[in-house]
């Protein structure tokens, strides 16, 4: 569990920092992982008590300020779909620092356990908050002891709406 050193290139550098971000969230992340002969950037593993575990199989690419080429979102599909189907992976993800062009986001649409997304939609998915917490907001307002829904009390000290 190392991470870059000084003077590492800077698609050696992402693909720890790909690594980091899951660890925030407490899965068990690897750099530069063998799997049934493919080397996968990043496999980040969590065990979930009564669930399971959920392994990802991560391909990091560095193109930054250029899209990412398609070629590459095509050798990724063919190499997820055979950690897939080998139960390498439960989940397959390819990040880039680079654009990603609605062809390339289409290879992959077809197959649920795919996902191509930038480093930045990743820390997005990984740490924004907003949509978690309107759903709690919104389910706590319409809760029987809500402070934005007058509520009284009954005879028994009972909320009344």
């Amino acid at each position: 569990m190392s991470g870059p050193t000084k003077g590492e290139p800077e698609w050696r550098k992402l693909e720890h920092r790909v690594a980091e971000l899951y660890r925030a969230f407490e899965f068990d992340a690897e750099v530069d992982v063998l799997l049934s002969g493919k080397q996968w950037d990043v496999v980040a593993t969590r065990r979930f008590p009564g669930a399971g575990s959920l392994r990802i199989c991560i391909e990091v690419k560095d193109h930054p300020g250029r899209p990412m080429p398609i070629e590459e979102v095509r050798s990724f599909f063919n190499d997820a779909v055979v950690a897939l189907q080998g139960q390498d992976c439960d989940k397959a993800m390819l990040v880039t620092t680079g654009r990603i062009t609605k062809n390339s986001r289409d290879v992959v649409k077809s197959h649920r356990a795919m996902e191509v997304a930038t480093f930045a939609e990743l820390e997005r998915q990984l740490f924004d908050v907003a949509q978690p917490l309107h759903r709690w907001l919104n389910a706590y307002r319409s809760g029987p002891l809500s402070l934005d829904t007058p509520t009284r009390l009954g005879r028994r000290g009972r909320p009344v709406r």
